[in-house]
C-alpha cells in the first residue's frame, strides 16, 4: 500500500476496544471515530497521518457505552470520493459494530488463528459475509508457530473453502513493534514483516 501514498486510509470500525491507535503510537488522539458518530466532530478533524503517511481514523479507547445498531455506510461515503483504499479494522467475533464493517464493506478479508475456537468463528463470519452478499477476497492465517497442536494450514484451507492469501508466522518483532507504535513492517525485517508484504504485494495484483 505504501506505492499509493494518501490514496489508503484505515479507519477503526471496533468502537467497544479500538486498538488501531495504539498500534500507530497515538494512544490518546483528542478527536475519534466516536467524535465523528455523536455527531461532536467532523470527519476531518479525525484523520491522522503518521509519519511514514499513512493516515487514519482511530478510535477513544476509553469508550464504555454499549454499542447498538450503527451504520457506516454514511460516515463512509465521503472517503470514498478521495481514497482508493478505505481499510476497517474491525472488531472480533460479530457484535453489532462487526456487523456494520461487514455491511459497510466491498470485500472481506478475514483474519484467523490456526486454533479450533478462533477458525469456528471464521465459519460464522463467512455465513454473516454471505447474508449481506459481501464477497470474501481470503483469509490470513496470523500467528502461526507450527505446534502439533495447532491446526494444520492445509486442514484449515479445506474447511474455511476460501484462499489463504497470507500465512504469518508468530514473530516477537510484532509484539516489539506495538509498543514502538510502529508496524511491523515499517520497524524490522524479519519473518512476519516480509510474510506481510509478500500478501500486500498478491493483493495488489488481485486489486488493480
Amino acid at each position: 500500500m505504501e506505492k499509493y501514498g494518501d490514496k489508503v486510509i484505515l479507519v477503526e470500525t471496533n468502537l467497544t476496544a479500538p486498538n488501531v491507535g495504539m498500534h500507530l503510537g497515538v494512544i490518546d488522539p483528542p478527536v475519534t471515530i466516536h467524535d465523528v458518530l455523536s455527531g461532536e466532530a467532523t470527519l476531518a478533524r479525525a484523520i491522522y497521518t503518521t509519519g511514514y503517511g499513512l493516515k487514519f481514523i482511530p478510535g477513544f479507547i476509553g469508550v464504555k457505552e454499549e454499542v447498538h445498531f450503527i451504520d457506516f455506510r454514511p460516515l463512509l461515503e465521503p472517503l470514498r470520493k478521495e481514497y482508493w483504499f478505505i481499510i476497517l479494522d474491525t472488531a472480533p467475533g460479530l457484535g453489532a459494530e462487526t456487523i456494520a464493517s461487514i455491511r459497510a464493506s466491498n470485500e472481506l478479508l478475514v483474519v484467523t488463528n490456526p486454533d479450533i475456537p478462533t477458525i469456528a468463528t471464521t465459519l460464522r463470519t463467512f455465513r454473516a459475509a454471505q447474508r449481506y452478499r459481501v464477497p470474501i477476497a481470503g483469509v490470513v492465517v496470523n500467528k502461526i508457530m507450527k505446534k502439533k497442536y495447532e491446526v494444520p494450514l492445509s486442514e484449515i484451507k479445506r474447511t474455511l473453502t476460501y484462499p489463504v492469501v497470507g500465512a504469518i508466522p508468530f514473530d516477537e518483532k510484532v509484539m516489539e513493534s506495538l509498543a514502538a507504535g510502529v508496524p511491523v513492517i515499517n520497524y524490522a525485517r524479519c519473518p512476519a514483516s516480509r510474510k506481510f508484504r509478500e500478501m500486500g504485494k498478491n493483493l495488489l495484483k488481485r486489486w488493480k
